[in-house]
């Protein structure tokens, strides 16, 4: 799914331009939107209401390497049934987006989007989401931890990778007598410049929760650990035993959905949030008994 082995960083990009899933297959109101980058490439989103009177924030969705925002939607639009509004939108040369995606690029795409998102009658400061996947946590975590912008209550990366080379390093080693040369190949080929482990430190003190599947082939659990090690309090580390790549809302949608929301609660709406991200035993979600889950707090 998502690495091919090539001198240049643009083969970790696979944007597409097909329909798969819209909010209109589901009868969710929302608005098509359109956001100018600060170098003129124009983004394509939706905005996507919250089905609740009162909503309880806004998720900002960074999604994967692959396809665009319609390949994505089912697997978040349970953000929108439990009263987020959810802002997604494709990086340049996704979907409708215009542009060539680069490392540089979707720099300038996050900030234009959160730009975009502060001037909308749906911000709130203190109840935004960043959720990013795959590609879209490596991208969040380098955008957040250089420019720290104001008004973010929680950011989760789901199956991120820690570091280009690195990544790179991992598709090289089994590649016979390649994996000799796996090293400088990785370092003279990939920029690292803009690897999350060099700025997840300064994504403190908004809480940062890390989520990965110990079963994840394509981006492999090291990364977390990595990304984890170098991240700064407050910080959390989810482990999905036997998990796949981004599979903390679908395939394991059953476990985790109840378990996510009631710390996006507990964090956006608690008054007196615990600093130690204890989530309070008997309190149930999904059916399961908080004090009874297995969550690698530190």
């Amino acid at each position: 799914m998502l690495w091919g082995l090539a001198g240049c960083q643009s083969l970790f990009y696979y944007p597409s331009q097909r329909r798969f899933f819209t909010p209109e297959m589901f009868g969710d109101p929302h608005e098509n939107v359109w956001i100018t980058t600060a170098d003129g490439a124009r983004l394509h989103g939706w905005m996507v209401k919250a089905k609740a009177p009162a909503p309880r924030g806004i998720v900002l969705f960074f999604h994967g390497n692959a396809h665009n925002i319609s390949h994505y939607y089912l697997a978040v639009k349970g953000f929108v049934e439990a009263g987020y509004h959810l802002l997604t939108f494709d990086y340049r040369g996704y979907g409708l987006s215009e542009g060539v995606p680069s490392p540089e690029g979707l720099l300038l795409d996050a900030q234009a989007v959160w730009e975009f998102l502060q001037q909308r009658p749906e911000f709130a400061p203190g109840k935004v989401v960043i959720l990013g996947q795959s590609l879209g946590g490596a991208v969040a975590l380098d955008w957040i931890g250089r420019t720290r912008p104001e008004g973010i209550g929680l950011v989760i990366s789901e199956s991120a990778f820690s570091s280009y080379e690195a990544i790179v390093e991992e598709k090289l080693n089994p590649l016979g007598i390649v994996r000799i040369f796996r090293k400088p190949l990785a370092s003279g080929l990939f920029d690292d410049e803009h690897a999350p482990i060099r700025h997840v430190a300064r994504v403190s003190p908004t809480p940062l929760l890390i989520v990965h599947g110990t079963h994840d082939t394509t981006v492999s659990y090291a990364h977390a650990q990595a990304l984890f090690n170098a991240s700064s309090s407050p910080k959390l580390l989810w482990t999905i035993e036997g998990g796949g790549h981004i599979s903390m809302l679908t395939r394991h949608g059953s476990e985790y959905w109840g378990r996510l929301l009631l710390l996006m609660d507990q964090l956006l709406l608690d008054d007196t949030p615990d600093p130690t991200w204890t989530l309070r035993p008997g309190v149930r979600a999904g059916g399961v008994h908080l004090d009874r889950l297995a969550i690698r707090a530190h």
